[in-house]
């Protein structure tokens, strides 16, 4: 197949943290896409395992991301390019929800969250 469209309907829906939900689009030939919501004043905690570059774009609303040495503010239609290995720490400070698009290469079967306050640890399993 050279071509396939890929309805939000059809891809796998997942709940993670206390309230966030997402999309999983592709978990195949060595890619993983996912479309993630994460709710006003919320923050979540990614580990992105030693094996695997992360791509983060924010779609609606803008993030706080903060990693080792820097913290960034990451609009609508801006994006972020993660090194293996890094520990991220992703806030949505403002009254809005807040969507962005996962890209992760190669494919990863999980990741670690958490999410602030009352952090509660999810592990999500790509579907």
């Amino acid at each position: 197949m050279s071509i396939r469209k890929i309805e939000r309907p059809e891809a796998g829906l997942y709940l993670w943290g206390l309230a966030e939900e997402g999309w999983s689009h592709l978990t195949e030939s060595g890619l993983c896409s996912r479309l993630e919501r994460i709710q006003p004043k919320s923050m979540e905690k990614m580990i992105i395992p030693g094996e695997r570059r992360l791509f983060l774009f924010v779609l609606c609303g803008a993030l706080r991301v903060a990693g080792e040495q820097s913290e960034l503010r990451v609009e609508q239609g801006e994006a972020l390019e993660v090194a293996p290995a890094t520990v991220l720490h992703v806030r949505n400070p403002s009254a809005r929800t807040v969507q962005y698009l996962l890209i992760n290469a190669p494919l990863a079967a999980q990741q670690s969250l958490c999410l602030e306050p009352g952090c509660t640890d999810a592990i999500i399993r790509a579907a």
